[in-house]
């Protein structure tokens, strides 16, 4: 019995295509019906992924493509707005960049733009926050000083990085680019960067004729993985987060330093986990087992886990944003609380996929709040 629906399978046939740059198989799709196409936009919405599931679906000739105008005007209006969207983040990083210079505030380009570089069309990926790592002792703070001279209101509270708005695109300054909650890990990762800070020798990416500063190739790689699986503790991801890591991969294949790669994620805990996701996206997204700097499992178990990976990312979407779907809490303090459960119910369902961070994760949930408190209680 397949553990996903006709609907999601085309779908992620129609994703598989974009990530890799082909035509999708028109044969799949004559016949669709109108209530199959609009279930295959719900779940492109969800997962973050509309344009480029769009693009796909228009370019299918038109015997195979949805007869309703209307939809189809609709899928290039979601087309249009995501590329609109980057655009208007591209020129914001533009700024950024100008304004943290002025003030002598390097950073870090993390996620985000550094990774729509990968895609086959870099603008159809919907764009999120203009992450930004603060690698210099002191510039964290003194960024965030700024935006607030400057106006910008600062919003949320975390240990570990600070939103603020430029109009409608999101900031978010990091004090450092990964936490893991638990100390061995969160050591290790700053003993991979320290080289990199002290020699100030980051990888340079050219985007849009200006070079930033990113995380090295195989660092980024265990990096942006390492950002999958923590979101996948707590509530969830989306295939937006897996095809970021999937595209990554592709355009690095022949050029990553595998042994190299292997130690960062092994001294992170991170290869078993790794290895599940890469045969999930084997099994449901078509990709080439050949991009990934190691070998996959084929074992019984690593099997049910894919399909227990493929069927959580479908229910819970976009950074698990489908489990807040339709809630309302009259305090944060409630929804903290409603966070703590999903939280805590979840390890002990998914927590065979990667033991040594799933099943810790409601015990970091709680360390984390109560250092958040002590710090305000400080200030």
């Amino acid at each position: 019995m397949s553990v996903i629906t006709a609907e999601e399978r085309l779908f992620l046939h129609l994703l598989s295509s974009a990530i890799h740059n082909q035509q999708p198989e028109a044969s799949l799709f004559e016949g669709v019906s109108d209530e199959q196409w609009r279930t295959i936009e719900r779940i492109a919405l969800r997962q973050s992924v509309p344009a480029l599931v769009a693009d796909r679906i228009l370019s299918l000739p038109r015997e195979a493509m949805p007869q309703d105008r209307e939809f189809r005007l609709r899928l290039a209006l979601q087309v249009d707005m995501v590329e609109r969207g980057n655009k208007r983040i591209n020129q914001t990083l533009q700024a950024v960049r100008a304004d943290y210079e002025a003030e002598d505030l390097p950073f870090v380009l993390l996620k985000g733009q550094t990774l729509a570089y990968y895609y086959p069309q870099p603008l159809l990926r919907s764009s999120g926050d203009l992450d930004l790592y603060l690698y210099r002792t002191g510039d964290y703070e003194r960024a965030n000083e700024w935006a607030v001279a400057q106006g910008y209101r600062l919003i949320g509270h975390s240990l570990y990085e600070q939103l603020y708005y430029r109009g409608k695109v999101a900031v978010e300054n990091h004090r450092v680019p990964a936490y893991f909650g638990q100390k061995r890990y969160d050591r290790a990762f700053a003993q991979m960067l320290r080289p990199l800070i002290e020699q100030d020798d980051f990888a340079l990416l050219e985007l849009e004729g200006l070079t930033y500063r990113t995380l090295p190739k195989e660092l980024n790689a265990v990096y942006v993985f390492q950002h999958i699986l923590h979101h996948f503790c707590y509530l969830g991801i989306g295939l937006r987060q897996v095809c970021d890591w999937i595209v990554l991969l592709t355009d690095h294949q022949d050029e990553l330093d595998v042994d190299q790669y292997q130690m960062l994620a092994d001294q992170l805990d991170l290869l078993r986990p790794m290895r599940l996701f890469a045969l999930t996206t084997v099994r449901y997204l078509g990709v080439r087992p050949e991009i990934f700097p190691f070998d996959l499992p084929q074992d019984e178990e690593s099997i049910r886990l894919s399909d227990l990976i493929i069927q959580d990312i479908f229910r819970g979407g976009n950074f698990g944003m489908e489990t807040f779907a339709g809630k309302k809490f009259s305090n944060i303090w409630f929804r903290r609380w409603f966070m703590f459960r999903k939280t805590f119910a979840r390890s002990l369902r998914i927590g065979a996929v990667a033991p040594e961070h799933i099943r810790m994760t409601p015990l970091v949930a709680i360390s984390n709040r109560i250092k958040l408190l002590f710090a305000k209680t400080t200030k």
